[in-house]
């Protein structure tokens, strides 16, 4: 909601697996995928329970040219930094233990 929100000439959103949730963990990564498909120009997702939003947002009718996984948020990093353009508006939101603070520097170091 925030990010629908906010202005941006693109809205991005980097998004990574959500720990300790347990029984909803499917279900809750699914849902965030079909609410960032409404929102978002382009996803980046992070964790192997974040290709359950990819997969999601894909079928919620977010071209799957504009999504990009990765396993972890090491790989990640330098081709966020490659998509991104000024004038983006982009949320960066995982768990703690996704370590998705890694892009952050990177966009950062921009």
């Amino acid at each position: 909601d925030t990010l629908k929100a906010l202005p941006g000439q693109r809205k991005i959103a980097i998004l990574g697996d959500m720990m300790e949730i347990g029984k909803f963990t499917l279900e809750a990564h699914e849902q965030v995928g079909r609410l960032a498909a409404k929102i978002v120009d382009l996803l980046v997702t992070v964790g192997p329970r974040a290709k359950f939003i990819a997969e999601s947002a894909t079928k919620a009718g977010l071209n799957k040219k504009n999504i990009w996984s990765f396993v972890r948020a090491e790989e990640a990093a330098r081709p966020v930094q490659d998509l991104i353009q000024k004038g983006d508006l982009i949320l960066v939101k995982a768990s703690r233990a996704m370590h998705l603070e890694k892009i952050v520097e990177e966009i950062r170091a921009r």
